[in-house]
């Protein structure tokens, strides 16, 4: 029984030593940089950078101390003129009761 008893010892040493043999493996291949993957980050980041510094400002209800900001100023909105349409409809025809 001792014999038998070494060898499935030396067996599941062995299963687990391929076990985490494979685990290492699998880890370094998740640790190596994706070269595209950097790329792809690096454009995104540029974009965003990019955008940021061709952003106009535009302000609405506030004029702001910089003189440079203040030519973001915008107009006030022209609002249409309100045509009330009662008033424009012609007053309703009364009319007359005959008393008999």
């Amino acid at each position: 029984m001792d014999g038998g008893g070494e060898e499935s010892i030396e067996a599941v040493a062995a299963a687990r030593r391929e076990r985490l043999r494979a685990l290492k493996a699998a880890q370094e291949l998740l640790n190596t940089p994706d070269t595209d993957a950097e790329n792809d980050k690096y454009n995104q980041e540029q974009q965003e950078e990019e955008e940021e510094e061709n952003a106009n400002m535009k302000f609405r209800n506030y004029l702001p101390h910089d003189k440079q900001l203040q030519e973001g100023k915008l107009a006030p909105p022209i609002l249409p003129k309100f045509e009330d349409p009662v008033l424009m409809a012609p007053p309703p025809e009364e009319k007359k009761e005959v008393g008999y």
